[in-house]
């Protein structure tokens, strides 16, 4: 047998949480945002059972129960009212008296929400006395929605009053990192225009954040090397497809023309599963990249310098492995490089000299 149940409701998660339970036990289902549109569809086709929030835009559940206890065709429909809002026992009371012949608090137990609409259809409907409209009934009526909707928007207005004073405090921390971080932290929006800049560029590069804000990223081209910025394209491109970038080393154009190392992190803001915006943290790492340079360029005069000279010259590991040689000690060894990097020290020492190799070595180890 169908069993047609309209289910309203004016958060979208709710209607689909519930329309999945109760077509996962065999019912068919209608839904609706709101009392008004689910009065409509109601007398288009009507349902078997009606299950409604109360606090809704537009029409709310208690109007929508009355109007339909009101109407001939719908009257005799079971009407559930299934809320998270209305928890008090006055609310329950009101429900009921306006003809709801059940009254539920979110979130139930799926089994037990499902048991009982399954009684209520099942149960053989003996019809309550006709709601009549009568202007003090009318008005008693207006009164109590009236007081229970009052009590509720009265609550949201605080609840509301309280989630602010939060966001404020959470944007007022949010502004004093953003003002002092030493990092450069920008971000962009998915037209891929420069929505907010950090202080911390103008000390960094020189700019000062107004010179990108509000402008589109191409402007950013002219802080970035060509290699640079062809990577920040290939990298914006991934993150507005849901990906991360970490620890991608830009070369960054400052104001005055010196070059700058920023190593950057980027990563999408996703908002109701869209991805709205994109999020940037610029690290200047000039002077450690400077270093690691200079420490590059001189490890390799270094070699250089081993690889030419005529004296033999080798290195061993903590157990005596050999772990590079110059081409002077393969010459006058008459071993292959490839032969002598992992043979121990002993096989090429003089047998004579090798106790005196062997104390010097261990006083190395011992001492530094």
């Amino acid at each position: 047998m169908t069993r047609l149940v309209l289910i309203v409701d004016d958060n979208r998660d709710n209607l689909y949480l519930l329309e999945s339970l109760l077509t996962g036990h065999g019912f068919d289902v209608i839904s609706a945002e709101n009392g008004e549109e689910a009065l409509v569809k109601a007398r288009l086709n009507p349902p078997h059972l009606i299950v409604s929030d109360i606090l809704m835009p537009v029409m709310d559940g208690y109007a929508l129960c009355r109007a339909c206890k009101l109407d001939d065709t719908l009257k005799q429909i079971p009407f559930v009212f299934y809320t998270a809002t209305y928890t008090d026992e006055k609310d329950e009371k009101f429900s009921l008296a306006l003809g709801a012949d059940r009254f539920i608090i979110k979130p139930e137990v799926p089994d037990v929400l499902i048991n009982v609409l399954s009684e209520l259809l099942k149960a053989k409907k003996t019809s309550k006395p006709a709601v009549t409209k009568s202007t003090e009934e009318e008005m008693e009526f207006l009164r109590k929605h009236n007081e229970a909707l009052f009590k509720k928007l009265d609550k949201k207005i605080s609840d509301l009053e309280e989630a602010n004073q939060v966001i404020s405090l959470l944007e007022e921390k949010y502004r004093l990192y953003f003002e002092h971080v030493t990092d450069v932290v920008y971000t962009i929006d998915k037209d891929l225009k420069v929505l907010s800049m950090s202080p911390s560029v103008e000390k960094v590069m020189g700019y000062k954040p107004q010179d990108f804000i509000g402008k589109p990223v191409t402007d950013l081209g002219k802080i970035l090397t060509p290699e640079s910025l062809q990577q920040a394209i290939i990298d914006t491109d991934l993150i507005l497809k849901g990906n991360t970038i970490s620890a991608t080393i830009y070369q960054f154009i400052a104001r005055d023309g010196t070059i700058r190392y920023g190593e950057v992190s980027g990563s999408p803001i996703i908002s109701n599963g869209q991805i709205i915006a994109i999020i940037s943290v610029a690290r200047d790492i000039t002077d450690r990249k400077l270093t690691e340079d200079a420490l590059r360029e001189s490890e390799e005069k270094f070699r250089k310098i081993l690889e030419d000279m005529e004296d033999v010259y080798f290195e061993v590991d903590i157990t005596g492995m050999i772990t590079f040689v110059n081409p002077s000690s393969c010459k006058k060894s008459g071993y292959t490089k490839e032969e002598l990097l992992g043979m121990s020290f002993k096989q090429i020492s003089v047998p004579d000299g090798i106790g005196q190799v062997m104390k010097y070595f261990g006083e190395i180890f011992q001492t530094g």
